[in-house]
This record gives C-alpha cells, structure tokens and sequence, in this order.
C-alpha cells in the first residue's frame, strides 16, 4: 500500500512561520505540522533552501503582498501631486518593493510545483501484521517478520544509498548483506544500524527499545547519532531507555522470539517467569500467586500448542491447578519448595 507520509499545509503559512511574521497559533499550527511526520521536516527543509538560495529573500520580513501592491498603486496615483524630489525619493523605492513582492510571488510558484513532486517522490509502502505474524521482502532481498499489531515503513528511493525503514511494534530482520549501503531501523527513539546480519527489535513497551541480535554485528543509537553508542555480537541485547540510556547485557530470554517460531522453552525456569512468558506468547493475563509458587520451576517445550494444552501440560508436571476469574486465570497451589 503506497500513501503520502505527510498532509499539504498552506504555503502562505509557511512564508510567515519562515520570514518569522507568523503569529503564536500559527507557529504552533506549523510545528505540529512538522511533528506529524518526518517527511514534513524534509519538505520544510527543501523550502528553506529555496528561500535561502534567493538574495532578496532575506527581505521578506513582514511582507504582505496586498498591501504592497496598493502602497505602489496609491503612489502612482499621486506622484503627480507631489514635488519633484519626493518622486525621485519614491523611484528609488519602487524596485526594491517589488522585488519583494516578486521573491514572494516566486516562492509560492515554486512551493506550489513543487509540492507534488516531493509528495510523489516521499511517497512510502506500508507493511502491515493486524492480526498474526506476517513475512515480507523487502526491495533489496532482506526478508522481515512483523510481529503481530506491527508496521513497517519505507520510502521509494529505499535501496538508493542506504536502506531505511520505521518500525512500529516489534519485528525480526534477516538483512541482505551490502557494505555499500547500510541498513538502518529507526523505532522510536533508536536507530539499529546494520550491514547484513539478522536481529529482533521491539519497542512495545513504551519508552524501551531492545535490540536482540543472532548473526553479525549490529549498532545501536539514538537518532541524532550525536551521543553515545553500543557495537552488539550474536547472544547479546541492547536496550535504549527513555532519555538515551543505552546498555548492553547477554540475551538471556529463551522465548524473545517465539511470537516468530510458534515454540516456547523452558529450562528450570521459575514459574514467576514461565507465567510472564506465556502473557507475552498468548496475549493473556495469567497470574501466579505467590508466595506459594516462588520454589517452583519448569523444564518443558510447547511447539505450535494452544494455551489450553499448555496449561494442562503445566499442571502434570507441577503441583497447582488453574482457577478462571473472569478474564484472568490465577495459577494456585501448594508450592514447590519451603516459602522463604
């Protein structure tokens, strides 16, 4: 599905927020234009510059083309009426209002032409997981796995020089090795940067990105790139925090990717965490409760099993049973070991 990533703003407006005569609320109106989406900033950029290429633009500073206009007209009415050296005076005035007032008119012509080219040219493909895990390819080869209630994104001119995509949820990325042209996912505020390699990134927990990688090497930042940075090898994870934070830890979640290969594993795990895993897995809310469960642990594999089974499977093996209250299952029993 290819959609424009930005929505059409007044080019009137933009003549004032970049000559500084627009006023609190129509500043405001322009920066939430900018924060909508990225391609807006890329579109005000491109504008800048033509407004900056131009030496008479620098004069445009409170210009108001109407009102021009009849301070010319009203002039050449009454030149006449006036002596001769005030209409020498005024000669010399003349040009250089209307040079403002064709830089104006220029401006817009020129945003006015523009815009759709740079709409075609920014336009994005969208890769959607409403509902279940779904695979795509991308343009270059690399094949990415979308997590359920993920979305991915790319402009046209991906695979030109350098690959870009904007993750939304979490996804897994088997990338096509090209030195030449770097692989980049921007999710919230991280950039993972990669040549080819295979790796997990999720940011559906709000403020937190981690990184998991299985093969190559894999760098992680913030999206300025300005500050600090973090190099990852396969068995290792980086984690972004609100703020820039950045560390790195070994990868120690056995499931990170079962959302991708249907399978859960567990080797004496505390049941605090089998519990934890399984919510994640199912998308259900299952409770133990404590502390009479704390000794308990479980070594099992489920492959392709409906929650139902694996629940039934849990019970064989430890003493507790599953109670139902209302949309939550609390997991009881008498323990597995002395309560601390």
């Amino acid at each position: 599905m290819s959609t424009p990533l930005h929505q059409p703003i007044d080019h009137n407006l933009l003549v004032r927020f970049l000559s500084g005569d627009a006023n609190e609320d129509e500043v405001h109106q322009v920066q939430q234009w900018l924060l909508a989406d990225e391609s807006n900033k890329l579109y005000l950029e491109e504008m800048k510059l033509i407004w900056e290429s131009s030496q008479q633009l620098k004069d445009f500073v409170g210009i108001d083309k109407k009102e021009d206009w009849k301070a010319v007209r009203h002039r050449i009415e009454a030149k006449n009426a006036r002596p001769r050296s005030i209409q020498a005076l005024l000669k010399k005035q003349w040009p250089q209002r209307l040079m403002r007032i064709a830089a104006a008119i220029t401006f817009l012509a020129v945003a006015y032409f523009t815009w759709p080219v740079f709409t075609e040219y920014r336009e994005s493909t969208t890769l959607e997981a409403p509902d279940t895990m779904q695979q795509f390819q991308l343009p270059d080869g690399s094949t990415v796995y979308l997590a359920k209630g993920s979305r991915l994104s790319y402009y046209q001119d991906f695979n030109k020089d350098h690959r870009e995509v904007e993750l939304i949820g979490e996804a897994f990325f088997e990338v096509f090795k090209d030195s030449s042209k770097p692989f980049l996912v921007r999710s919230g505020p991280a950039v993972t940067e990669v040549v080819g390699t295979s790796f997990n990134v999720n940011n559906t927990l709000a403020g937190v990105v981690a990184v998991t990688v299985l093969t190559g090497k894999v760098e992680l930042y913030g999206s300025a790139k300005a500050g600090r940075k973090i190099a990852l090898a396969p068995g290792e994870q980086g984690v972004m925090k609100e703020g820039g934070r950045l560390s790195k830890t070994l990868n120690q979640d056995l499931n990170f990717l079962s959302w991708k290969t249907g399978e859960l594993h567990f080797r004496n795990t505390p049941l605090s965490q089998v519990v934890q895993d399984i919510n994640r897995h199912y998308h259900k809310t299952i409770r133990a409760q404590p502390p009479t469960l704390e000794g308990c642990t479980l070594t099992a594999t489920f492959r392709q099993r409906e929650i139902e089974e694996v629940l039934e499977e849990i019970q064989l093996a430890l003493p507790l049973e599953v109670e139902e209250q209302g949309n939550t299952m609390i997991i009881k029993g008498k323990g597995c070991g002395p309560v601390p």
